[in-house]
């Protein structure tokens, strides 16, 4: 599993944190467990647009990027659909 020099407690909590989205994702989110490729430091998501938007059923794949100061700074989202 690369860590991209995450520290243990990091990766534990990411490894907590992930287990509960795919547990109990919030609406509308789901986890995407095939674009994760054992990299703890990038996360891939779906998100579908909610109804009554112009994005309303569509589904819209995001990467989450996890740096080293995790949990005091936030992940950088790039949104991967166009």
């Amino acid at each position: 599993m690369s860590t991209e020099n995450l520290a243990p407690q990091v990766i534990s909590r990411l490894m907590r944190e992930i287990s509960q989205l795919v547990k109990n994702p919030p609406e509308g989110i789901k986890y995407s467990e095939e674009d994760n490729d054992n990299s703890v430091s990038e996360i891939y998501a779906i998100i579908t647009g909610p109804e009554g938007t112009p994005f309303a059923g569509g589904e819209f794949k995001l990467k989450l990027v996890i740096s080293e100061e995790y949990p005091n700074a936030p992940p950088r989202g790039y949104f991967i659909t166009r």
